[in-house]
């Protein structure tokens, strides 16, 4: 009997010992990684095993690489990453472990690359795309994460490309498509996103060069082609994408 009450003893000691060794595994108190040269790569803090405060990395050159505000192991606050020659890439918002509010993107010279508007990790509000050169490439608006309203692409001088209208992330009513000088080149109608009805060309000084109607994304009916000066010099017949 009194071996049966060691041997339970000693399994309890050795249960604790074991726990105790593992909560001393956790880690609590400031974080310093280095890297081989002995520089700082990494420095933060940890409370009970988790993240808290601003935690910094660090390029080789000594450059800030990354700073992100942490709370109890979750992101919540501003998240910047930066080039190895010093120009900020990224600079995002979190709550909660989630993007929320305004997130920008930097192409790596420092010139602004896209913005985006999120509601707890989700697309809701204004998205704009730029070129390079800071001109806007692209322009659209989401809600809960599908695109609604217009869209609007550009060319790179900054002249509307083409326009779309969305309806919960699908292209719904009119699209209409612009040449590079400003005239219009096509007008078309969208139904579930595919082409659905009356579709347009135009010449560049604004008369029509084609038109005829789409149905659930084919050419369908009849098609007239013109010359610039208004006369017919084409006429086929569709159906379901397919010359009758």
């Amino acid at each position: 009997m009194k071996t049966k009450h060691w041997i339970i003893a000693l399994s309890i000691f050795i249960t604790s010992t074991a726990a105790a060794q593992q909560d001393s595994t956790v880690l609590d108190g400031p974080f310093l990684q280095y890297f081989p040269d002995s520089s700082v790569h990494i420095s933060g803090q940890y409370e009970q095993g988790k993240k808290v405060g601003d935690w910094l990395s660090f390029h080789k050159n000594g450059l800030l690489e990354s700073m992100q505000q942490w709370r109890y192991g979750v992101l919540n606050g501003i998240s910047i990453q930066v080039s190895d020659r010093g120009n900020v890439r990224s600079q995002l918002n979190y709550v909660n472990g989630e993007l929320h509010g305004e997130q920008r993107y930097y192409f790596d010279y420092g010139r602004l690359e896209r913005l985006e508007h999120y509601d707890m990790g989700v697309l809701d509000g204004e998205f704009v795309k730029f070129y390079n050169h800071g001109k806007k490439q692209e322009e659209a608006f989401y809600v809960d994460g599908k695109k609604t309203g217009k869209a609007t692409w550009y060319f790179d001088k900054g002249e509307p490309s083409i326009e779309y209208d969305y309806v919960n992330g699908l292209i719904e009513g009119k699209m209409t498509s612009y040449y590079k000088q400003g005239g219009i080149k096509t007008i078309g109608e969208f139904a579930n996103n595919e082409l659905n009805g009356a579709y347009r060309i135009f010449f560049e000084d604004g008369s029509i060069k084609q038109e005829g109607e789409y149905k659930n994304g084919k050419k369908d009916g009849l098609w007239k082609t013109y010359d610039e000066s208004g006369e017919v010099i084409e006429e086929v017949k569709y159906k379901n994408g397919e010359v009758k």
